[in-house]
């Protein structure tokens, strides 16, 4: 993980940081996304128990799990594109400004 490019721009410490994937951990996307670059900075993951719906995806962005929001959001194309068809994509304000949105 580059420090210089995920975080430019972001003058939150590490620790404030919070990660959410939708992919499960036993793939390596998953692995490196969740669990191995936010233990190295120091950041927060949240993970998805449930299938990465987007409605499910849209629960979590909005802080519908334990009144917690992510600042970076990791997915893939094939979540991209079904979240984007939703009818329920959340506006940008409502999911929240500081959010970032990574793909592979």
């Amino acid at each position: 993980m580059d420090d210089r490019t995920l975080w430019q721009g972001d003058p939150r410490p590490h620790r404030e940081r919070r990660l959410l994937l939708a992919a499960k951990l036993f793939f390596a996307y998953g692995l490196g996304n969740a669990l191995t670059f936010p233990l190295a900075v120091g950041a927060t993951a949240l993970l998805m128990a449930e299938r990465p719906t987007p409605e499910a995806v849209f629960k979590r962005w909005l802080g519908g799990v334990g009144g917690v929001k992510p600042t970076v959001f990791y997915g893939a194309p094939t979540g991209f594109a079904g979240m984007l068809a939703s009818p329920r994509l959340p506006a940008p304000e409502e999911a929240g400004a500081e959010a970032r949105v990574l793909g592979r």
